[in-house]
């Protein structure tokens, strides 16, 4: 029995680690014809690339000879570790791609490939430790700095944007909280030798990589990201100190949302409202902020909600999907969940028990 199970869980391990390279190998072939429609996209074939030939070497666990070789095993955990500032410095591109470029990469992989070159010459087992302090400290720093950043980028869309759709970054923090998680588990399974944690390990990874797959290539960079570090203009905080200037700001902003119905359209940004009312992008920002309480996000969506609760009401036979498109909404999900936020149910829910009434 235990030797029937054994081979289950080798045989089980061997499938998992092709299974991980078939999913690596598809993946870079289904991003190469579309790798140079963003840095991002480009990153992520690149990795792809990367990965079969790291994870390659994995498959010397598969010699009985190679298998039981301490120095085999702590070089594929150096190799490993190489990962690590690839897949952060990515991450991060998702957020900032202008902040990561292929010297800020090789500075941050430079120190693990050192380690993995001193290691193969000398076989010095201090290698390991160094390189898994080194990738610890990376790890951290940018782990803060995803996080950090993330938020003030998704901010930064709701202030400028009524469409967010595929623009948000909360799956990178997802993902930066999974991998976080990941790395302080494999730092302690790393020392057992078991199939069965080896076949969760693929699971993991195959399950990870699939997420940030689909996720990386649907998402929108927005050019705009350098702003999220940039103060408004002195002159154009102090114009919000003047009653006069907001009163007028307001009445223009009213008129134009009732009489315009610029909501109505799906890729409304805050540039489009503030050239239409001759103004700037930061003072619209800073009253929506300050005076109204509110993001460009917020207020454009309750315009949509509004209107949205009249049709479902005044129109019953229309679906849920052309009531959210008439109302400036360019998705079904996105059309729920600001629905269920705002007015605390589904819109479907809503028809049902107004209609009733």
């Amino acid at each position: 029995m235990d030797q029937s199970l054994q081979l289950f869980s080798e045989n089980l391990l061997h499938m998992m680690r092709g299974a991980l390279m078939m999913m690596f190998i598809t993946m870079c072939l289904s991003l190469y014809p579309r790798r140079k429609e963003s840095s991002i996209l480009n990153y992520l074939f690149w990795l792809f690339v990367i990965m079969p030939a790291f994870l390659f070497l994995s498959f010397g666990f598969m010699i009985e000879e190679l298998r039981d070789d301490e120095r085999f095993n702590i070089f594929n955990i150096l190799i490993d570790l190489c990962l690590i500032p690839l897949i952060g410095s990515f991450l991060l591109k998702i957020i900032m791609p202008e902040l990561i470029n292929k010297r800020k990469i090789i500075l941050l992989l430079t120190p693990t490939v050192i380690f993995v070159i001193i290691y193969t010459i000398t076989h010095n087992s201090l290698m390991l430790t160094f390189s898994f302090i080194y990738t610890a400290l990376v790890a951290l720093v940018i782990f803060v700095l995803i996080v950090f950043i993330s938020i003030r980028y998704d901010r930064f869309l709701k202030n400028n944007f009524s469409n967010i759709d595929n623009k948000t970054v909360g799956w990178v923090r997802v993902v930066i909280f999974v991998f976080a998680s990941w790395y302080l588990i494999w730092s302690i399974i790393v020392k057992y030798d078991s199939r069965w944690l080896d076949s969760a390990y693929y699971v993991f990874l195959i399950t990870i990589w699939i997420f940030i797959y689909k996720y990386s290539i649907r998402h929108v960079a927005v050019s705009q990201a350098e702003e999220l570090f940039t103060s408004p203009k002195q002159e154009d905080t102090n114009l919000l100190q003047s009653e006069t200037v907001n009163k007028k700001l307001g009445y223009n902003l009213e008129q134009y949302m009732n009489q315009g119905l610029p909501w109505l359209n799906p890729s409304l940004s805050l540039q489009d409202l503030a050239i239409v009312l001759n103004t700037n992008r930061t003072y619209l920002s800073e009253y929506f902020h300050k005076t109204l309480n509110t993001t460009f996000y917020d207020y454009i969506n309750s315009f949509r909600l509004e209107y949205a609760c009249k049709i479902l009401l005044s129109q019953p036979d229309l679906s849920i999907l052309q009531v959210g498109e008439m109302s400036g909404f360019n998705s079904l999900s996105t059309f729920r969940r600001a629905f269920q936020r705002q007015i605390g149910c589904t819109p479907a829910k809503y028809r049902r028990q107004n209609i009733d009434i």
